[in-house]
């Protein structure tokens, strides 16, 4: 078997621990990796400099950095909202097995977890796994990652598998960046159609349940507090699928429209008495217009995945 030449990967390393850091590094040049192509960061500010700044294939993190957990950075990478692509192969370090722990840090999206202290050994030989193939994503109205979902969240259909880039198996196979390029504005395009499509169904599901509990009085503040949280991810992650999917013609009322439905959803969740029969109405009318504005997005005015080849052929 031909031994993998590992110097072509753009490898971020961000651990607070400097002896972690020293022995994965050394034991990354033995093996063979570019120290000109490989970042360390020991900070979540360093971390989060180092991912706004430049394009890596690999990521290994710890999950907390400083005592800060990293999550919400590897979630924004996952879900767009950074200025490089949202697939680099993602590997977090836990300090310990804590079951909350590994399920946040699964919820960020990671491709792989792996327990401290780690042996430059197995390290390697996960990397190795990743040239190899990796996870397809799936998308739902909050969470964009590797599959490893069971069963459906509240507000989320079955989500579809998705095929996505291998920067690291790109890389080692001298893949031209062009053909690298134009197949992540393609999955790029594909899993923001996806969200947008996720956040319509969010949307309904969410005037469905929340009607009915208005109705039959029946408060239940887990499903209300989960709806908030998804319209936040709605309100934030909105904009940057319309960039992908170069719609300009956003209705501005659209975000708005988004803000409202989180108010009413705190109305609803403690009982606020001003939160009336006609007031429920609007709060309907709007969860189906936005939905509706979602679709429309998707069907008639996004440029077609199509379209997208022809620009870069």
């Amino acid at each position: 078997m031909n031994k993998i030449d590992y110097s072509p990967i753009q490898t971020l390393l961000a651990a607070d621990n400097r002896i972690i850091r020293t022995g994965l590094r050394q034991a990354f040049t033995f093996a063979g990796f570019n120290g000109e192509a490989f970042t360390e960061a020991g900070t979540l500010e360093a971390l989060s400099s180092a991912i706004e700044e430049t394009s890596f294939d690999l990521i290994i993190v710890s999950a907390e950095l400083g005592g800060a957990f990293v999550a919400p950075i590897i979630i924004a990478m996952r879900d767009g909202r950074l200025p490089h692509h949202p697939f680099p192969i993602v590997i977090m370090l836990l300090a310990d097995g804590n079951p909350d722990l590994v399920r946040n840090v699964a919820a960020a999206g990671a491709d792989h977890i792996m327990l401290l202290p780690v042996a430059p050994g197995p390290m390697l030989k996960c990397i190795d796994h990743f040239v190899v193939g990796r996870m397809p994503f799936v998308v739902t109205v909050d969470y964009v990652g590797p599959d490893r979902r069971i069963a459906p969240r509240l507000g989320c259909a079955s989500a579809p598998h998705v095929s996505v880039p291998n920067p690291i198996a790109a890389r080692i196979r001298n893949t031209p960046l062009a053909e690298i390029q134009s197949q992540i504005d393609l999955t790029r395009l594909e899993l923001s159609t996806l969200k947008l499509r996720s956040y319509a169904g969010c949307l309904l599901a969410i005037d469905k349940t929340a009607t009915n509990m208005f109705l039959r009085g029946k408060i239940e503040p887990p499903k209300l507090e989960f709806f908030t949280r998804s319209l936040d991810r709605i309100r934030v992650s909105f904009p940057f699928c319309c960039d992908d999917l170069c719609c300009t013609d956003v209705d501005p009322r659209t975000l708005g429209a988004l803000s409202d439905l989180s108010a009413d959803i705190e109305a609803i969740m403690h009982e606020d008495p001003s939160f009336d029969r006609a007031r429920l109405d609007e709060f309907r009318t709007n969860c189906h217009v936005v939905a509706d504005d979602l679709k429309q997005i998707i069907s008639g005015k996004a440029m077609t995945t199509n379209e997208v080849r022809s620009k870069q052929a």
